[in-house]
């Protein structure tokens, strides 16, 4: 299409210069020739500035969005200038309708393309954001677990329990944003099992921050005596479960040995209980 518009340019300059050296046409129709070949350039510019977007970086879709404006201010300036001989010629007017629809779909590319690197770029800022949070949350279970273990401390504990869950809502906001911006960048759904483990890993650091509380000391010792048997009873239900499978195994071999005896001793019946 470029190359045609092209071709098209140079024919028009060519019949120009032809028909005012023989004076075929009138001074009218020479310059409306010349407003035909300024239109197609205006195109083929646009056509150039649309193959641009699809490489283009952060950096790159900034001048796409200025040349683009440029270059439409400029169009719109020369067509109100020349809207008498546009309007009078079927292929002015074509070439204008090709313009607004090479407009359009420029248009919709570079805003296709923004959008998609803003979603990569937030997406990245989001995910740096989070991480930084981690030694953070580590910092305040620290605190908690300072704060907690004295009631004189209580009201320092309220308003760390506080603080912690302004963090979390701002935490939760930004992961949301983040998520939306893997709808609008399908390159980033590679990235996103990691997001959602770094935010399941805050959330859950959160939630001990949040339950953290005062507890008297008998309390505390119960607490810790009630983990120690939960573990003791995992254990020995494990335990158990071992025994059953050696057990289980040894009984296998224990036939399997039986029957190679009886069959070496050529006994064709086998007992059983």
């Amino acid at each position: 299409m470029k190359r045609l518009i092209s071709i098209l340019i140079i024919l028009v300059v060519v019949a120009v210069s032809s028909v005012a050296q023989e004076g075929v046409v009138d001074d009218y129709d020479a310059y409306t020739l010349a407003v035909e070949a300024r239109l197609a350039q205006f195109n083929a510019d646009m056509e150039e500035l649309g193959s641009y977007v699809g490489t283009a970086s952060s950096a790159g879709i900034v001048d796409l969005k200025r040349n683009f404006n440029s270059l439409d201010v400029r169009w719109n300036t020369y067509c109100s200038a020349q809207q008498g001989y546009i309007a009078d010629k079927e292929v002015l007017l074509a070439i204008v309708a090709q313009y607004q629809q090479t407009r359009q779909m420029v248009s919709d590319s570079i805003d296709h393309c923004s959008k998609r690197l803003n979603a990569e770029k937030l997406f990245g800022e989001v995910q740096a954001f989070m991480l930084s949070e981690l030694p953070e949350y580590d910092a305040l279970l620290r605190k908690c677990l300072k704060f907690s273990a004295t009631d004189k401390t209580a009201p320092q504990l309220e308003r760390l329990q506080a603080s912690e869950q302004l963090l979390f809502n701002e935490i939760t906001t930004k992961y949301l944003s983040a998520k939306e911006a893997v709808t609008l960048n399908s390159s980033l759904k590679n990235k996103e099992q990691a997001l959602d483990e770094l935010y399941l890993d805050l959330s859950t650091k959160s939630a001990e921050v949040q339950a953290a509380q005062y507890k008297p000391f008998i309390e505390r010792i119960k607490d810790y005596l009630l983990g120690i048997a939960a573990v003791a009873l995992v254990l020995m239900f494990v335990s158990m479960i071992q025994n059953k499978i050696v057990a289980t195994k040894q009984m296998k071999e224990s036939l399997k040995k039986l029957k190679e005896q009886y069959i070496k001793d050529g006994q064709d019946e086998i007992p059983s209980i």
